[in-house]
């Protein structure tokens, strides 16, 4: 069984060597090695070139690796900085979006682990009272009588 990690590998190959050459040789061999080692030699991709990418049956993990190479090698730094901030929005809308339903799924059943809030304290040393505390409770007790 392949992972679907290898399968993206394949998938990211396909279409990196659909690149001009200028563009191909942009990436570092250590990367395109990294692909070649990591990719699922089964599967076979193909890249329609009358078809746009994104109208093709490409896998997310794709996406994001080719989005990685285009961030490092292509990428200008305000492009870079547009793009990180656009991958921490979509972070945060992502992690919203989790929030929310937990929420929903906890207002629908309850809360599904409750923990106990009042933990009995329990010493693990048992402290014994000073001589002279003793002494000064047992003065109080006899004045107190």
């Amino acid at each position: 069984m392949t992972s679907t990690y290898s399968r993206a590998c394949t998938e990211a190959l396909a279409i990196i060597d659909c690149l001009a050459d200028e563009e191909y040789n942009k990436i570092p061999i250590e990367k395109l090695r990294f692909l070649e080692n990591n990719c699922d030699s089964s599967y076979l991709f193909k890249i329609d070139s009358d078809v746009e990418l994104a109208e093709q049956n490409v896998m997310d993990e794709t996406y994001a690796i080719l989005l990685a190479i285009y961030r490092d090698d292509f990428a200008t730094e305000n492009q870079k900085k547009i793009l990180n901030t656009l991958l921490i929005q979509n972070f945060n809308e992502k992690e919203e979006e989790k929030k929310e339903k937990y929420t929903k799924y906890q207002e629908l059943h309850g809360e599904v682990h409750k923990v106990e809030e009042s933990v009995p304290e329990v010493a693990l040393v048992s402290v014994e009272k000073k001589w002279y505390t003793k002494v000064f409770e047992f003065v109080k007790r006899m004045l107190g009588k």
